[in-house]
């Protein structure tokens, strides 16, 4: 569901020409990165219980996905 979710915002974003076209590959290398990250903090929540600090490192992953995207976004200006 994120993902199509992701498509069709992706889809808004580039026809109304928010996101130009040389940005748009990495925005979906951007997106799956998301929702990987999004299904590792899932996953962390589901085992929380079991991985102590499963919650800590999924904070990690997102900040460091973050910092990627922050990083192709300038690059690609």
């Amino acid at each position: 569901m994120t993902f199509f979710a992701g498509l069709v915002i992706m889809a808004i974003l580039a026809v109304t020409g928010i996101i130009p076209l040389s940005l748009q590959p990495p925005f979906v290398i951007m997106l799956v990165a998301t929702m990987i990250t999004g299904a590792v903090i899932s996953l962390a929540a589901h085992f929380k219980s079991f991985v102590r600090n499963a919650y800590p490192f999924s904070i990690v992953i997102f900040l460091f996905v973050t910092t990627l995207f922050v990083f192709l976004y300038l690059t690609t200006r």
